[in-house]
């Protein structure tokens, strides 16, 4: 039985109009542990937003037409919220464009997720755990954050098994 085809971009590539999202039905937009941080060389600017101006943009046009967006990463919300020049621009990305909302981050000693219910058609119950510490095996998250849904249409379908507090969320129009 054969597989799912994919294609593969770099941010930059959207954000540059190389690749245009509206090709796709679905995009699923892996932001790992990028978080927008100081570069180690004097004088040059901050690195690494999770969603740039023009991320954002091509993200609302995108979803505005229907498009199907799927998001991960640790660090998704806080750097949105807590970042230091973060803007109402950005608040209200969050919260009218990804419908979520900033509850905590830096929450130690996380290490699984239950994914207990979902409005998804032919979803299943699963429990995955994941590394929170440096290790040989595998990609470690040491404190993702915590959201919350910002729309009342919007469903939780993931938990973090330590304290119940949200992992994920789904928003189907």
């Amino acid at each position: 039985k054969a597989g799912y085809s994919f294609v593969s971009c770099s941010e930059k590539s959207i954000e540059n109009g190389d690749v245009k999202m509206y090709h796709y039905p679905v995009v699923d937009l892996i932001l790992g542990k990028e978080k927008e941080w100081n570069s180690l060389k004097e004088g040059k600017p901050k690195e690494f937003k999770t969603f740039t101006p023009k991320m954002q943009k091509a993200i609302i046009q995108y979803t505005d037409s229907a498009g199907n967006l799927f998001v991960s990463g640790a660090n998704i919300v806080s750097d949105l919220v807590l970042a230091d020049k973060s803007t109402v621009k950005e608040r209200k990305f969050m919260e009218k464009t990804l419908k979520i909302k900033w509850h905590a981050d830096k929450i130690n000693n996380i290490s699984a997720v239950n994914f207990n219910f979902s409005p998804i058609k032919n979803a299943f119950n699963i429990n995955l755990s994941f590394y929170n510490y440096p290790n040989d095996i595998s990609y470690f998250i040491e404190s993702p954050d915590i959201i919350e849904r910002n729309d009342k249409s919007a469903d939780v379908i993931c938990n973090y098994s330590q304290n119940g507090l949200s992992a994920s969320i789904v928003y189907k129009k």
